[in-house]
């Protein structure tokens, strides 16, 4: 299943007939409208337990930091 934006990617957790078809979440940093961050908030606020790999491509170091109050354990 494809989202290309976060509001998209938001919908679909929203929706039990396609988030139980998510094994595992490639998710942007930087996407249109909801950012990667704020869909990762979402998740862990709905208590979502997909794992998820969250690319970043330029990053400040507070937005790592925020990511990794959300959950992210590894940076590579």
């Amino acid at each position: 299943m494809l989202a290309n934006s976060g509001k998209k990617a938001l919908f679909i957790m929203t929706h039990k007939k396609y988030i139980s078809k998510i094994d595992l979440i490639f998710l942007d940093m930087m996407m249109p409208g909801i950012s990667g961050l704020d869909v990762l908030k979402f998740m862990r606020d709905s208590n979502i337990q997909i794992s998820t790999v969250l690319q970043i491509g330029i990053v400040d170091d507070r937005s790592l930091k925020k990511a990794m109050k959300l959950g992210v354990i590894a940076r590579v």
